[in-house]
């Protein structure tokens, strides 16, 4: 796996006064390390939406909606404005208003705020590394707590994922060398185990190096994975092409890629070889 590094700033460089922490165990804090996190799991819910919001004003009715979805609209917007009173009461030893409260919405201020998941996005590969090192799910202590709330968890959870797997494919598509290519496949794999971008990768390098065995093997090993989730998965033609000619390839040393040497990822093109020039992720249902 990537080494990760120093992925997110230090804190020394951070000017916030509340510092809110998302992946894992939910956590605010002010500078001074005091913990400022609301005692209810739904005034911490609403801390967490107005995290994840990219800094833009959140509708009343929206969070009224997220947090109480079977209950009727006034009764929903009136525990609302109870937890707004919970939330800002709770984070009062900040010592700074750092929740733009309006009639109809409500804003965590950027300045005041700090969010580990922005500084995780801002961190590119190397924040990406440690995230999935660290195996930690985002917000899994609001689960639970309303259908509509876990609906947004999820989507929140699979955006945040699409962004981890597009680090690694950024570093895969610009692989310059067997070794590269390989340990960039195999890592990206390791956070998107049906990724067809690194699967093709790892073929096609196999056959630029002449080793036929090896690229059947890769072949095999992913066709097996895409039977096991066929329900769901669907490939490039073009893939599907390269795999064909792979597995129809009984030894010998008579296949080979069409490219003579080693080119990066990003150059590969259409008809030049077995890879497309981005054969894309694979698509998933609800992908």
């Amino acid at each position: 796996m990537i080494s990760a590094g120093r992925a997110i700033a230090p804190r020394e460089a951070d000017a916030s006064v509340l510092r809110i922490k998302l992946v894992g165990r939910i956590e605010a804090n002010t500078v001074t390390g005091q913990s400022v996190l609301p005692i209810g799991s739904k005034t911490r819910a609403l801390l967490a939406v107005l995290a994840l919001a990219d800094r833009k004003p959140v509708l009343r009715s929206h969070l009224a909606e997220l947090l109480w979805s079977k209950r009727p609209e006034e009764m929903a917007r009136a525990s609302l404005r109870q937890e707004i009173h919970r939330l800002q009461e709770a984070l009062r030893p900040v010592g700074a208003s750092v929740v733009d409260v309006q009639r109809s919405s409500l804003t965590l201020k950027p300045v005041l705020s700090s969010v580990d998941v922005e500084r995780l996005k801002a961190g590119g590969l190397a924040a990406a590394g440690q995230y999935t090192e660290t195996a930690e799910k985002l917000l899994p202590e609001l689960d639970g707590i309303d259908p509509a709330l876990d609906e947004w968890l999820v989507a929140q959870r699979h955006q945040l994922n699409k962004f981890i797997i597009a680090q690694y494919e950024a570093a895969l598509l610009e692989a310059r060398d067997f070794e590269s290519i390989e340990r960039a496949s195999i890592d990206l794999i390791g956070v998107d185990a049906l990724n067809e971008l690194a699967w093709s990768a790892r073929i096609e390098a196999a056959l630029r190096q002449g080793n036929a065995a090896h690229a059947r093997s890769l072949a095999i090993q992913f066709k097996r994975f895409l039977s096991e989730n066929s329900a769901d998965v669907k490939i490039e033609q073009k893939t599907q092409n390269l795999l064909e000619r792979v597995l129809l390839h009984e030894g010998g040393s008579s296949l080979s890629s069409a490219h003579g040497g080693v080119v990066p990822v990003r150059q590969y093109r259409a008809g030049a070889g077995f890879l497309p020039i981005f054969p894309g992720l694979i698509r998933r249902t609800g992908r």
